[in-house]
């Protein structure tokens, strides 16, 4: 495997609203182009966007004992493409990285599956220790796990063409990755979401093998809410009290009004086995749509959706609503109203919720603002706190919101947030500006207050 480190150092930036890091970056031509965020039980943070890592102590500063200077950028494995998709840090505190490795030696046109060639691709799991260095005590010797899971995207496709990638990873409370794959539609190249999906997990042992205790005795669990084909996508992952995965997968149907949003939420038990104390045999449909999830600690579920799903034709913009499902599955009746919190906000998007260690829900997104003078629009990081009531808490921030610039130039948005161990906010995003490169990463540290 081939590790290559950019010689780039963050900048503290004190001139915006609030302080924050920035880095420059540069992206490949074929690479996932959302950002992966996590962080330690001791504070610390590992970020990533494109083929780039960075880790930070829990202070902020680049952990200059990890790679070169906290920086490492990884391209390729054993002399195969690789292209990272998400970034986890396990309970010993060693750096996840999980992604897609290629092999473009091998092009076949597969009929009536796409009109490009495809070439095999596997999901890919690698380990670092403190240094940076591949930690040889995972993955069978050599610190990596690459295998194509022995899933077949479809009928047609060859079995020497696996099409397999991860889409969104964690590691549990025991030290083992788990991950949502995608084995359904198109290769990472040329991915279409409405024809991209996630029907599987795998978990491996924290030694970086297939987890025989998992699914069917080979660390993967098939057929995961199959709600029907059309339009149906990935929208979210976690990890539940006691290690148990829960997926959400999104659908819509066309219709006089516009789109109908129908979501699905399925938790399985810690070996794999669906959880029939969670709705209808371990699934739950989600009226409104699915999106990205959270999974507390007291065993709820908590689920952001997107006003985006529906687009009646007459109506006026729909809110962002947030959902608290129990830990059997039915609606949280006493969160918010009506057992949804509804927030309208006709410039602002959400994309990321968590919860802190008091229960309070906090939303991460962006918000456009016009200009002084009117002549274009102003981005903002913004951070909203919900009580465990579900009502707005008015003592975070100005009335329950906290908005974070990064200069009159910026264009920002925010992608990911998670809350560490001590409640700590930390949000990462991307965005242009002057004094940023093209694919730069912005990150910001919001302290838990009150």
């Amino acid at each position: 495997m081939a590790l290559a480190a950019e010689d780039l150092a963050p900048e503290l930036d004190n001139s915006a609203d609030d302080a924050h890091f920035h880095w420059p970056k540069l992206v490949p031509s074929w690479s996932s182009s959302g950002i992966g965020l996590a962080t330690g039980l001791d504070g610390s943070i590992v970020v990533a966007r494109g083929n780039l890592l960075l880790r930070y102590r829990p202070d902020g500063q680049l952990d200059d004992a990890f790679g070169d200077g906290g920086r490492l950028a990884i391209y390729e494995i054993d002399g195969l493409p690789f292209y990272l998709q998400d970034v986890a840090i396990d309970p010993q505190g060693k750096t996840v990285i999980f992604g897609t490795t290629v092999d473009p030696s091998v092009a076949r046109m597969v009929t009536a599956y796409t009109s490009r060639e495809v070439s095999p691709s596997f999901a890919t799991v690698l380990r670092l220790d403190g240094a940076g260095e591949l930690d040889r005590s995972f993955g069978g010797g050599d610190g990596v796990f690459r295998n194509g899971l022995a899933l077949r995207p479809a009928p047609n496709v060859p079995d020497d063409i696996p099409l397999v990638e991860i889409a969104s990873a964690k590691v549990d409370s025991e030290g083992r990755p788990v991950m949502a794959i995608g084995e359904v539609g198109f290769p990472p190249s040329i991915r279409s979401t409405p024809g991209w999906a996630v029907e599987s997990l795998a978990r491996l042992t924290p030694a970086g093998d297939l987890d025989p205790s998992f699914g069917g005795g080979d660390g993967i669990v098939e057929g995961i809410a199959r709600p029907g084909w059309l339009g149906r996508t990935f929208n979210g992952f976690c990890i539940s009290a006691g290690n148990a995965p829960v997926v959400a997968i999104g659908q819509f149907t066309l219709g006089e009004e516009g789109e109908r949003p129908a979501g699905w939420l399925s938790r399985l038990r810690e070996d794999g086995s669906p959880d029939r104390t969670f709705g209808k045999n371990g699934t739950v449909r989600a009226a409104g749509g699915a999106g990205p999830l959270a999974c507390p600690r007291s065993g709820h579920v908590l689920m952001l959706q997107d006003p985006g799903f529906v687009r009646p034709a007459s109506r006026s913009p729909s809110p962002w609503r947030v959902v608290r499902r129990t830990p059997t599955g039915g609606v949280n009746r006493r969160f918010g109203r009506r057992a949804q919190v509804n927030l309208r906000g006709r410039n602002s998007w959400l994309s990321s919720l968590t919860q802190d260690r008091r229960g309070r829900v906090l939303l991460a997104g962006t918000l456009s603002l016009p200009k002084q003078g009117g002549k274009g629009e102003r981005r903002f990081f913004t951070v909203i706190r919900l009580l465990p009531s579900g009502r707005v808490d008015r003592g975070f921030g100005h009335g329950g919101w906290v908005r974070t610039g990064f200069g009159p130039d910026a264009d920002v948005y925010a992608e990911e947030a998670v809350a560490d161990a001590s409640g700590r906010l930390v949000v990462a995003g991307s965005g242009r500006a002057p004094w940023l490169q093209p694919g730069g990463v912005l990150l910001a540290g919001y302290l838990p207050g009150r």
